[in-house]
């Protein structure tokens, strides 16, 4: 089965809270738009490589800081999640 890369957004919020970082601050520093870091963080989306990559670099931090890999969460036929 094939395993997705998901970003631990508590450890984002976090570091981010601790940073006095807001999201524009964020986006600015990733070169990413705020709409889609507000996205990030309510899990709405999941970020590519290119993105997990300037996160990383932004941040500092090392991968198995900011995200997870697991095997990807199945949709219901009515669009809530179901556990893997």
């Amino acid at each position: 089965m094939r395993r997705k890369v998901y970003l631990r957004t508590d450890v984002l919020a976090d570091y981010m809270a601790r940073a006095h970082m807001t999201q524009d601050d964020l986006a600015a520093a990733v070169g990413i738009s705020q709409g889609y870091v507000s996205r990030l963080l309510a899990q709405e989306r999941q970020p590519g490589p290119r993105t997990r990559r300037a996160l990383l670099e932004a941040l500092g931090l090392e991968f198995d800081d900011l995200f997870t890999i697991r095997p990807p969460t199945r949709r219901r036929k009515n669009g809530s999640r179901a556990s893997p």
